[in-house]
């Protein structure tokens, strides 16, 4: 005789009710807890976007302006870094960029080229020396 068949017919008939109930109450309540804490997902795209940082050019453009890079990523809000990302990534102007770059601090300012010379002019982002 198996074990499951010692258990009584109505309880038998309501196991696989029972073994469901006891499979998905915790994962339910885990998935409710991390939903909740918003804060690992926050953490997940900002590294996300600071690993897309480091193929642009802006990375490059902020470390000229005294700006950190991971200072950068870790306090703009989400929104404006997606915004400001997208714009370096679409710019049409990068072979001045890449001039500016190589000229060093005698390069033509960004304002003139750059759509996002907002986020390099941003003085609390500059590394204190």
């Amino acid at each position: 005789m198996t074990p499951f068949a010692s258990i009584p017919l109505p309880l038998q008939l309501y196991m696989p009710l029972i073994l469901l109930t006891c499979t998905l109450v915790p994962a339910t309540v885990l998935l409710i807890l991390v939903v909740r804490d918003r804060g690992w997902l926050d953490g997940l795209q900002r590294s996300w976007l600071n690993h897309r940082l480091r193929h642009l050019r802006m990375r490059r453009m902020l470390s000229l302006r005294g700006i950190d890079a991971s200072r950068y990523v870790a306090l703009t809000p989400l929104a404006i870094l997606r915004k400001e990302l997208d714009i370096c990534g679409n710019c049409t102007h990068k072979h001045v960029c890449d001039c500016a770059y190589v000229d060093g601090p005698n390069a033509v300012p960004p304002a003139v080229y750059c759509p996002n010379v907002s986020a390099l002019d941003r003085r609390w982002l500059r590394k204190i020396h």
